[in-house]
């Protein structure tokens, strides 16, 4: 009797401590953040670099050959995303400032932009941080156009519409901000100028553009915190905000300056500066792989080769991208294209 009694007691207490285990939380796995949310109005500002595809039809008229410049605005818009998938529409408009070289002979015949602006669809694929699309609409140009060769003297402006295609990538690096890199071709037809005989001119125009954009609506939720790397605990942060201002391609945001200072430059032995502006953001993939990117807008005072005075203005842009592991080892590294824009103000300060 007694054992059978105390074999109830111990079927008891199983019981009990197997109801309180029941009770006792379990620690859920962490949920993943929320995807970047791109939906919503956006605006912001661009500069970049334009170029003209024709020339003008003179069989002399060799100096001409179409021209490239810097351009610089902003844009505004709308996208509506549904999953992987974003459709929006996009307006945007440019200033521009073409230039000539200055030569010892003069040109026959010279068409310059001194506006853009476009309208047009976006329709893109979205995964989290980043969108790669496509653009579709039309464009307005204003053009001025100089002819001058024997038998025909002419001065004329003009505002026209084509169709417009672009393609972009964009990033959201911040709740509320976002890069973006977009190559833009208007398709503008031929000018008929009113002149005896009359010339077409071919102002087709392709536009590389840097841009950032605010969104009213925020990307991430305000309940979600950026995750932070863990630091050493033999290592300070300022030891290592020190080591990533001293590394070109680390997981940092920085904006430097570099000055550049040289005397004696050109026939005229005078002074060139060259101030270059170069932001660096990290641009995230995944939580291996980072893609660093590097501009370098080259703000230029430069002899000029002809006259004893200076040309001053902004050269051609340089953009680079360094894939580089978020964790690297001893060896920190890099590798990526490096590009340039055709955006300088006056054809002395780029490289044509």
């Amino acid at each position: 009797m007694k054992s059978f009694l105390a074999s109830v007691g111990l079927l008891a207490v199983c019981v009990s401590l197997t109801a309180r285990a029941a009770d006792l939380p379990v620690k859920a796995p962490a949920a993943l953040p929320p995807p970047y949310n791109w939906s919503g109005f956006y605006l912001g500002p661009n500069l970049g670099g334009a170029w003209t595809s024709g020339s003008l039809p003179i069989s002399v008229n060799n100096l001409y050959g179409g021209i490239t410049e810097f351009i610089g605005g902003g844009q505004a818009g709308y996208n509506f995303q549904a999953g992987h998938f974003l459709v929006g529409v996009e307006g945007d408009f440019d200033g521009a400032t073409f230039g000539h070289s200055v030569l010892p002979t003069p040109t026959l015949g010279t068409v310059r932009q001194n506006w853009t602006g476009t309208i047009a669809g976006r329709f893109g694929l979205v995964e989290d941080k980043w969108l790669l699309y496509a653009k579709l609409g039309g464009g307005w140009v204003h053009s001025n156009a100089t002819l001058n060769f024997p038998g025909v003297t002419w001065q004329g402006s003009n505002t026209s519409s084509g169709w417009l295609a672009g393609v972009g990538v964009e990033y959201g690096f911040k709740p509320n901000w976002t890069l973006k890199l977009e190559y833009d071709y208007i398709g503008l037809g031929n000018w008929t100028s009113p002149t005896v005989p009359p010339i077409q001119l071919n102002r087709d125009l392709q536009m590389v553009k840097f841009g950032a954009n605010y969104k009213f609506e925020r990307g991430i939720a305000d309940t979600v915190a950026p995750t932070r790397a863990a630091h050493s605990p033999e290592r300070s942060e300022n030891e290592d905000l020190a080591q990533k201002s001293q590394n070109p391609i680390a997981d940092l945001v920085s904006v430097p300056f570099q000055s550049n200072t040289n005397f004696n430059a050109g026939p005229f032995n005078r002074t060139q500066e060259v101030l270059n502006i170069q932001p660096v953001i990290p641009l995230r993939i995944n939580a291996d792989w980072n893609v660093i990117s590097r501009t370098i807008i080259p703000v230029v005072s430069q002899p000029n080769p002809f006259f004893n005075n200076n040309t001053n203005g902004i050269g051609d842009i340089t953009q680079q991208f360094f894939f580089t592991p978020t964790h690297p080892g001893a060896l920190i590294w890099g590798v990526g294209p490096i590009f340039t824009v055709p955006s300088a103000t006056d054809p002395i300060l780029g490289t044509r």
